[in-house]
C-alpha cells in the first residue's frame, strides 16, 4: 500500500465510509471480461509490464475512445481526473 492509499483509507474511516481494496490483477481481468468481453486492454498491460508508460497511455486512450469501452472506463477516468485535481495539477502547481 502506498502513502496515498493509506491517506485515502484514513479519510474514508474518518468519514465513516467503507474501505475498498484494489482487486488483484486476475480479479480485475475477470471483472472486465464479465462486464464486456469486447474490451481488450492486453496491449496496455503488456506496455505496462515493459515499463513503457507512454505506450500504455496511448493504447489505453485508443481503447477508451471506442464507444464500447468508454462507458466502462468512465468511472476510472473520472477518479483519475479528481485525484490529479486534488493533488495540485488543477491548481496550477
Amino acid at each position: 500500500m502506498d502513502i496515498e492509499q493509506a491517506r485515502a483509507n484514513v479519510r474514508n474511516i474518518l468519514q465513516g465510509k467503507l474501505i475498498k481494496q484494489a482487486p488483484t490483477l486476475d480479479q480485475a481481468k475477470e471483472r472486465l471480461r464479465a462486464t464486456d468481453p469486447d474490451i481488450d486492454i492486453s496491449r496496455t498491460l503488456k506496455q505496462l509490464n515493459q515499463r513503457n508508460i507512454k505506450g500504455a497511455v496511448v493504447d489505453l486512450a485508443v481503447e477508451a475512445a471506442t464507444t464500447i469501452t468508454l462507458p466502462y472506463l468512465r468511472p476510472l477516468l473520472t477518479a483519475t481526473i479528481v485525484h490529479l485535481y486534488e493533488f495540485g495539477v488543477g491548481k496550477g502547481r
